[in-house]
């Protein structure tokens, strides 16, 4: 006996009458904007449980005013010619995020040949 008639019979002697199996209805679909917030939580609880870890010293967390479309972060550097500064930047999400990268920009702009002058960080 396979298991997925066994399941399917579990099912249809507990849960549902017989011809409800095949009708049962798909998960429910979202829109754009909701799958983009949807990616976006999950990027977030990627990036703080990966950052626990691996990236010490840099700290993200959405900004309350625009959760869903800019984070905000400090960077507290720990080697190289910045050590011990603390660079404030903030991630800005396109509307069409995750087809696109969010803009990087610190602020204020640090003296680095990857920073525009207006904050701008080439990724």
């Amino acid at each position: 006996v396979s298991t997925q008639s066994t399941w399917g019979h579990f099912l249809s002697v507990y849960f549902f009458s017989p011809g409800q199996l095949t009708s049962l209805p798909g998960p429910p679909r979202m829109d754009a904007g909701a799958q983009r917030r949807f990616q976006l939580m999950v990027e977030y609880g990627h990036l703080q449980r990966f950052a626990a870890h691996y990236l010490r010293g840099v700290f993200v967390h959405p900004n309350p005013e625009r959760p869903f479309d800019e984070w905000c972060g400090t960077l507290f550097m720990r080697s190289g010619c910045f050590r011990g500064a603390a660079l404030p930047f903030t991630l800005t999400f396109p509307p069409d995020f995750p087809d696109a990268c969010p803009l990087v920009r610190l602020v204020p702009a640090a003296p680095h040949p990857h920073v525009a002058p207006d904050g701008t960080v080439d990724v």
